[in-house]
């Protein structure tokens, strides 16, 4: 599949019980085949339902990148469940979206099974703390 965009949510409000007001819960980031990266976040705030605003980046990468991570993140995934939650972690949605509007998305824990494919993607992006896939 020809991949358009890339967009993934991750929140991991879960993996800690000392949240801080300025801690960085949740995390948008947005890929699209031209290149650009869109980043926002939240931060802890007043606590669940209570976020505050937090980072907003944009940001280009170059085109050999973006298919790199596309074709990773692609690969990776087709062989995953689309659900994969454990109890006690935080989560990520993450959503394909193809070239003809087809749409793949997968759920999971952020349990860290995904570290290799952050680690890979992080290096990609010139934005710091992606949480990405835990």
């Amino acid at each position: 599949m020809a991949i358009r965009k890339l967009k993934l949510y991750s929140n991991i409000e879960k993996t800690n019980e000392d949240l801080d007001a300025n801690m960085e819960i949740e995390q948008r980031l947005t890929i699209s085949n031209n290149g650009k990266v869109v980043f926002s976040s939240s931060l802890y705030g007043d606590g669940y339902g209570h976020y505050h605003k937090g980072r907003k980046e944009e940001v280009t990468i170059s085109q050999e990148a973006v298919e790199q991570i596309f074709h990773t993140v692609e690969e990776f995934f087709a062989s995953q469940p689309k659900y994969n939650m454990l109890a006690g972690f935080g989560m990520f949605d993450l959503s394909i979206l193809g070239e003809k509007n087809q749409n793949h998305e997968y759920f999971a824990s952020t349990s860290g099974i995904h570290h290799e494919l952050t680690q890979y993607v992080q290096r990609r992006i010139p934005i710091d703390h992606l949480i990405l896939f835990g």
